[in-house]
């Protein structure tokens, strides 16, 4: 399948072309304040790349979260753009899990904790185990639980789970299996195609009208009172 990943969720934006599950061509943007001017260009890169036209595209994939409030919404506005303008098919991969797919590709099946940088001294975090089911939906904690939490009855229960995220190095986990690899620091366009393969294989649902972002907690930006 010919695809093109796209997610600006996080601090790095990645816009790829995939084809049959090799990343053909990646541009990627490490200035979070300036993924919306930067995503069209690295997207025409991706697609120049695989010398790929949008009639080429099998499938679209979009991170949808969680991540930046704002990122996400580029990235899944974007995406959604272009499926509806060369109609193919949008899928939505949640950053969590796609750094969980990438530890195990590189550890073999076992369980995992993704975490991601949510800002504000908190971390968005998931578990799913050695099959990639998810134990633990995303969710978000003080960095200051994390350790306290890994010790938590639910977790006690896997066999040595791996961790990863970028932000798990920063953190005080002594005793945690810390895996540190570019694919599972961050989301990377491999693992978000082969899940996205996946998903459309077992139900082929075009996201296009369905797909919302996966903010985890609320923004914290509210309409004045005389709007509500």
């Amino acid at each position: 399948m010919k695809i093109l990943v796209v997610d600006t969720a996080t601090r790095a934006a990645i816009a790829a072309s995939v084809d049959d599950g090799v990343v053909v061509r990646q541009a990627s943007n490490q200035e979070q304040t300036r993924h919306a001017e930067r995503l069209l260009p690295m997207i025409d890169d991706a697609m120049a790349g695989a010398a790929w036209g949008l009639s080429d595209l099998d499938l679209i994939v979009c991170g949808q979260g969680p991540g930046s409030f704002t990122g996400v919404r580029v990235g899944m506005a974007t995406a959604k753009g272009l499926a509806l303008a060369c109609g193919a098919p949008l899928v939505g991969i949640v950053s969590l899990q796609a750094m969980a797919h990438a530890a195990r590709q590189q550890q073999g099946p076992a369980p995992v904790v993704a975490l991601l940088d949510a800002k504000k001294n908190e971390v968005f975090l998931a578990v799913y185990d050695a099959c990639g089911k998810q134990i633990v939906a995303p969710s978000h904690l003080p960095r200051t639980e994390v350790a306290s939490w890994m010790r938590s009855s639910t977790l006690a229960e896997l066999d040595n789970p791996i961790v990863v995220g970028e932000v798990a190095h920063e953190l005080d986990l002594p005793q945690a299996r810390l895996l540190r690899h570019p694919d599972a620091d961050l989301p990377c366009a491999r693992s978000m195609a082969a899940l996205a393969v996946e998903a459309w294989t077992r139900d082929p649902v075009d996201g296009i009208e369905t797909l919302e972002p996966l903010y985890v907690r609320p923004p914290d930006i509210h309409l004045p009172r005389s709007r509500q």
